[in-house]
């Protein structure tokens, strides 16, 4: 996986413009040995399921990166686990932090949601 982030653009305030940093040491350490996620796509390509929970927060990351926020918000619900996070959920947690510049009212009650589950 790599580090997803959103640069905070005032000329295009709401970009979805993704960086995608493919060497940060920190984050690769966290990762351990997935370098990728592989998701299940239903035969009728209506769902994705994620094999693990980091996938899973991962890819509520990246949805919400690319300002899908019904998804985001749809998923918020399903990001709950009752385990003390890997270094690897963790750092994608904080990255969500991150988003606050991120001043969409959807974004909002998206960051809502996932605070509230």
């Amino acid at each position: 996986t790599t580090l997803p982030s959103r640069p905070a653009l005032e000329a295009a305030a709401f970009s979805t413009e993704v960086v995608l940093d493919r060497s940060n040491k920190d984050w690769l350490k966290n990762v351990g040995n997935a370098p990728a996620y592989l998701y299940h796509v239903h035969v009728g390509r209506l769902t994705l399921s994620a094999p693990t929970f980091a996938a899973g927060i991962y890819l509520l990351l990246m949805r919400f990166l690319a300002r899908q926020y019904t998804q985001v918000f749809a998923m918020g619900s399903a990001c709950v686990s009752d385990m003390p996070l890997s270094p690897e959920e963790y750092q994608i947690f904080e990255q969500l932090g991150s988003l606050a510049h991120d001043v969409h009212p959807d974004a909002h009650a998206c960051r809502l949601k996932i605070s509230l589950v």
